[in-house]
């Protein structure tokens, strides 16, 4: 009788922790939304630039990442209208492009 009372109550316990656990897990995780990047490259003589700006905005709330492979002066001015009217939305050249996702990414620390 009390190996059967002894492994209830282990059961009962291992319960308690696991759902413990997991109230705690969704009081920290609540309220982070997983964050996506669209990285659209923006090369000399693309045509269809404005069509997959387009086809990404309808498609996905991701962030904006145009890169600049070397775009002439109309893709620059067209992307840094673009990027002023959409606040989710940089133009980075590709050395920019790791300190961006490295800030993006970085741990905040409370002070």
């Amino acid at each position: 009788m009390d190996g059967a009372l002894l492994t209830a109550v282990l059961i009962i316990t291992v319960i308690a922790v696991a759902e413990g656990v997991s109230l705690f897990a969704e009081c920290i995780f609540r309220n982070q939304k997983e964050h996506y990047y669209a990285v659209i490259p923006v090369i000399p003589g693309d045509d269809s630039l404005r069509e997959r700006i387009c086809g990404t905005l309808e498609q996905t709330d991701a962030d904006i990442i145009l890169l600049d492979c070397g775009a002439g002066t109309i893709h620059k001015d067209f992307c840094e209208r673009f990027c002023l009217n959409h606040e989710n939305a940089v133009f980075l050249a590709p050395d920019e492009l790791k300190k961006y996702f490295s800030e993006s990414f970085a741990i905040m620390q409370k002070r």
